[in-house]
């Protein structure tokens, strides 16, 4: 709701890479003040922050796959209209089940499933009713190749931009699970992890603001357009990130997918309140399937979990 006020209604104009960046320098730092916090006294500063970095090879995995998933999704909104971008972005709900089940050894029964396609068709809904921003998508005669596929009318650099989008929806459910697993494993604590991870991120980050700064030609100039708008979007981001990884380490990727679904009827109706964007009856019908597949998903966990309890209880014990 913040970024649909500065840009919309005071059309503030500043780089998305460069405010990721500062999101995750202050991910750093809030994670930093947080490990002096929870350390073990014992254990002296300086080491303490050395043996942290000295062991987050495992989360650079996580930090270069989002990384490529931004890059693609940067080509993937090039030559795509953002309401198709957003449609097929909401498919990273299925694939982080899928991919949850397939690493992680996820149970997920069929009332569960239900409720996952429920949740997607409940965002989609959502999503296209909530749409203020319409992403222009340039000219095909601007594009490298504009050859029609079979005479179809479908551009090369069109499908090249739906495959993109389609391997955000992959990569983006890998990272999480991924990081999910990094947290639930080995003895680091979540404030430790989300300080490795940032660390990675703000070097990846700092080469695509150089590559923006010297492509672009602004130099300097990107770091303009900031305000204390801006502020807030970064310091509720870095929050935000935050409480995802504590979601993340204390239940799973699935439940944050309903929680930003959640998230996103409420900004919505924020966003009716304090913006006056229109509710339509799209964005209603999106209403009920969130609450619906809630209420499905937790009713497919519950049973789950009751098989997996009997299933345990009939296991013959090991001698």
């Amino acid at each position: 709701m913040l970024v649909s006020y500065s840009r919309g209604v005071q059309h503030e104009h500043y780089s998305k890479i460069v405010a990721v960046l500062f999101i995750e320098m202050t991910k750093f730092v809030m994670s930093s003040l947080l490990m002096l916090a929870t350390r073990p006294p014992s254990i002296p500063i300086p080491k303490y922050f050395y043996d942290t970095i000295a062991k987050s090879a495992p989360t650079s995995v996580p930090a270069f796959l989002y990384f490529i998933q931004n890059i693609l999704a940067f080509a993937g909104l090039s030559t795509v209209d953002g309401a198709v971008f957003g449609v097929l972005n909401q498919l990273k709900i299925l694939t982080t089940a899928v991919l949850s089940v397939i690493i992680l050894k996820k149970l997920v029964n069929t009332a569960m499933w239900r409720a996952l396609v429920e949740l997607i068709i409940a965002a989609i809904l959502v999503q296209q009713a909530s749409i203020s921003i319409v992403c222009e998508v340039p000219p095909m005669s601007d594009m490298a190749d504009t050859s029609n596929v079979a005479g179809t009318g479908v551009t090369t650099a069109y499908i090249i931009g739906i495959i993109c989008s389609l391997l955000v929806t992959v990569l983006s459910g890998m990272a999480s699970v991924y990081f999910e697993k990094v947290l639930k494993s080995g003895t680091a604590t979540i404030w430790e992890r989300n300080l490795q991870l940032s660390m990675y991120s703000i070097a990846l980050c700092s080469v695509s603001v150089l590559f923006d700064a010297i492509w672009s030609g602004k130099g300097f100039a990107v770091f303009s357009g900031h305000s204390y708008l801006t502020a807030l979007i970064v310091l509720s981001s870095a929050v935000g990130g935050l409480l995802v990884a504590m979601v993340m380490k204390y239940a799973d990727n699935i439940i944050k997918g309903f929680a930003v679904a959640v998230s996103v009827l409420i900004t919505a109706v924020m966003s009716w309140w304090l913006l006056g964007t229109n509710v339509n009856m799209q964005f209603l019908c999106g209403v009920v399937l969130v609450g619906l597949s809630i209420f499905n998903y937790n009713k497919g966990d519950a049973e789950a979990k009751q098989q997996q309890a009997a299933a345990a209880a009939h296991r013959p014990s090991q001698p």
